[in-house]
């Protein structure tokens, strides 16, 4: 069998699967609690804003939300949707088949809650078809921290420069493009 020298990493939510709602309404039923008059807006930013944006707006009005507490909430509100609405996106199983098909070694690359991760991993991994499933929390570096890709290149020892990177968080992109990734 001869040795897969590329590697395609694909970013779990809103890129392979179909997740943006369940985010938009955890983040509603948060600017309700902590008193936004116009909550249903946080939906909308959302998609038009960016997550930081919206960390950055709960925690200036209600300063006793850090980080933390935001994304506990969060997860215990999305926990279920994983589980049973959260779907694969449009020929997302054929796209990790053509990757597979012309010598890619196929891995997630997720920045999300390692909880969260691991039900996506249980519902989907067989069907994607991928060859591994990573959580950035998991060996505390984040997508936007270019050791990421030092420590994928040793870890598959692939170069670098033959990752194809699928995410849809510019911050990701913009990093994995400074440290030599297309």
């Amino acid at each position: 069998m001869e040795k897969k020298t590329k590697l395609a990493l694909f970013d779990m939510d809103q890129t392979l699967l179909d997740s943006d709602f369940a985010w938009a309404e955890a983040f509603i039923l948060i600017a309700k609690e902590i008193g936004f008059e116009n909550a249903d807006d946080f939906g909308r930013l959302y998609y038009e804003a960016n997550f930081e944006f919206l960390l950055k707006a709960i925690m200036e009005r209600d300063p006793s939300w850090d980080v933390k507490r935001i994304f506990d909430f969060l997860t215990i509100h999305i926990e279920d949707v994983y589980k049973h609405d959260v779907q694969l996106k449009k020929n997302a199983v054929e796209l990790v088949d053509t990757l597979k098909k012309e010598g890619y070694i196929t891995a997630i690359l997720t920045a999300n809650n390692p909880h969260l991760s691991a039900i996506a991993k249980e519902r989907f991994l067989k069907v994607l078809g991928v060859d591994a499933w990573h959580c950035c929390q998991e060996w505390g570096v984040s997508k936007g921290d270019s050791s990421i890709y030092d420590f994928l290149s040793d870890m598959y020892g692939i170069d670098r420069n033959n990752f194809v990177l699928f995410d849809d968080a510019e911050y990701a992109v913009e990093t994995a493009y400074r440290s030599g990734i297309r």
